[in-house]
């Protein structure tokens, strides 16, 4: 199976760069910081798996980056709002779409990171990003999910997520 391919990353990470936010220099202001986020009721809401702990790791010597669901790694350049935020909506795209359901830095990535912007930075810092999105053409406009309802329960309690929808 391939992956979606990310067409819009390189107009995205220019766009993204007129919001920068507050400089986190330390890895327990930055562990602190992701935990204000996925401890938030925007973060059950959008993630599909809000209970899943978020690991957050020193990256020095590498590039910022989250993996999977639930791992980021942030070098000492990297540890500001915007770039974590970034690297959160990266978790919250994949929860939902796998690793092959979305481009990477696609129109849902976009949508999620306005959204956590929105949220955790301000409307202020938000207008600016979407502006930014409209002059360098990043597509952001869709649908995205929120709340998984658990629909069919077996025989040992568990749940099976079958449809995603509104609560």
């Amino acid at each position: 199976m391939r992956r979606t391919r990310d067409s819009q990353r390189k107009k995205l990470y220019e766009a993204e760069s007129v919001v920068l936010g507050k400089n986190l220099p330390t890895m327990p202001e930055v562990e602190k910081y992701v935990a204000k986020v996925t401890r938030s009721d925007w973060w059950k809401k959008h993630h599909k798996y809000p209970t899943y702990p978020v690991e957050v790791q020193d990256g020095r010597g590498c590039r910022a980056y989250a993996f999977g669901m639930t791992r980021m790694k942030f070098p000492k350049w990297s540890r500001h709002e915007e770039v974590i935020l970034h690297e959160l909506a990266h978790l919250v795209v994949h929860s939902h779409y796998g690793y092959y359901g979305a481009a990477g830095h696609g129109k849902e990535f976009a949508k999620i990171l306005l959204l956590l912007v929105k949220r955790f930075m301000g409307k202020e810092e938000y207008e600016k990003m979407k502006a930014s999105f409209k002059t360098y053409h990043i597509k952001h406009t869709c649908t995205i999910p929120t709340h998984i309802k658990p629909k069919v329960r077996i025989a040992t309690g568990d749940c099976v997520y079958v449809g995603i929808g509104k609560e």
